[in-house]
């Protein structure tokens, strides 16, 4: 049996390659077969509740993630205006079941331009611009941290990291 992918003829429709194979000399067949696409949006993040006060400063948790991606913005709500400003941290690590590494504020990667919400704000979003001098790409198994920095009035934080799988 022969078998060829990606036979240009006919054309694909977009997102399909066309598969054509055949058992003998006289019976052919071909079928369009579904591609993945090769970049996918996504997030990751965490919420950071005070309990009814501004939360304390400091690590609020680590997500470590499977596949390695490219950061290409971020986003942050608030329960009740106030501020805040929370420091995103990058460790490389190991699949499993190798332990998880724990990052640290030397493995910073928001630089100058931490994820943050201004004073009478609830919500606030940063794109390619707000992260044109942080570090944006992620490996496989990398370990984010975020670590807030400064809270005041607010008392309910969820800060999502925007990424683009690779």
């Amino acid at each position: 049996m022969a078998v060829n992918f990606n036979d240009t003829t006919p054309a694909a429709p977009s997102g399909y390659i066309n598969v054509k194979w055949q058992s003998d000399t006289s019976n052919n067949a071909s079928a369009y077969l579904p591609v993945a696409a090769s970049s996918v949006s996504a997030s990751v993040g965490i919420t950071v509740d005070g309990g009814g006060s501004a939360p304390a400063t400091g690590v609020k948790g680590f997500i470590q993630l499977p596949y390695a991606a490219t950061i290409t913005g971020w986003s942050v709500i608030a329960d009740v205006a106030g501020t805040m400003s929370m420091d995103i941290w990058r460790a490389a690590s190991s699949a499993p079941p190798s332990a998880p590494a724990v990052p640290t504020s030397g493995g910073k990667i928001s630089a100058s331009a931490p994820v943050t919400i201004a004073s009478s704000a609830q919500s606030a979003s940063g794109g390619s611009s707000a992260i044109s001098t942080w570090t944006t790409a992620l490996a496989q198994w990398d370990v984010l941290g975020f670590s807030l920095s400064a809270a005041a009035t607010l008392t309910r934080i969820t800060v999502e990291i925007f990424i683009t799988k690779n």
